[in-house]
């Protein structure tokens, strides 16, 4: 159950991450269509300055990578090697991709989207608070269960003690009917079905032995 739910919060983590980089690029988009490249270069400075540098980077490129506009990308060292280049990527669509770069911690989500006159958006945020949210829930998850674990130990010891009483009850008569005493009877406990009718089967066959000086002798 925990790795089913573990399972699906990730997805639902990434899927809202790529949700809003997508409304992200499509308002850029309209912003490029609307006003121009110099207003999207200006938003794309904006946007970094109110998310932080280290967090989001945003550029424009040309079908041959050229750039024509973008953010600050002095904190995104190896980003020009390892981002994805759709090529042939149809006119209005997007692709997602999750990079690791180097000096980084944390991996990086990207999308990239085509617009109407071949150019690309490209946009990417660090991965680092979904790893920091899904770090949580694993502290969660771990002692819960944890404490389960101990509880089951506990009850499962518990059952079976009982559960064996009956058996050492049952043991101890027949070692004394052994040694001679039988008139030993097994007390009766409340441990189950199956160790009251051990005990009732013990009893009578007790009951029903007969002690060898009380055998008729032979003539």
């Amino acid at each position: 159950v925990f790795g089913l739910l573990y399972a699906t919060i990730t997805t639902r983590i990434r899927q809202g991450t790529d949700a809003d980089l997508l409304d992200n690029a499509r308002e850029f988009e309209g912003l490029y269509s609307a006003n121009g490249l110099e207003a999207l270069r200006a938003e794309f400075r904006r946007e970094a300055e109110a998310r932080g540098k280290q967090r989001v980077f945003f550029r424009f490129v040309d079908p041959r990578m050229n750039v024509l506009a973008s953010s600050d990308l002095s904190a995104w060292d190896g980003l020009d090697a390892s981002l994805y280049v759709a090529g042939r990527m149809p006119q209005g669509k997007a692709a997602f991709r999750t990079l690791s770069l180097a000096g980084r911690r944390h991996r990086v989500r990207v999308v990239t989207k085509k617009v109407g006159d071949g150019n690309l958006i490209q946009m990417g945020c660090t991965l680092k608070e979904n790893a920091r949210l899904l770090e949580r829930y694993r502290e969660v998850f771990g002692t819960a269960l944890l404490v389960m674990l101990v509880c089951g130990a506990f009850v499962g010891w518990f059952v079976a003690r009982r559960a064996m009483a009956g058996v050492e009850r049952t043991t101890q008569t027949a070692v004394q009917i052994g040694r001679g005493d039988l008139a030993s009877r097994v007390p009766v406990g409340h441990e189950g079905a199956e160790i009251e009718h051990l005990d009732r089967k013990s009893t009578r066959l007790n009951s029903s032995h007969i002690p060898l000086s009380r055998m008729p002798s032979s003539a």
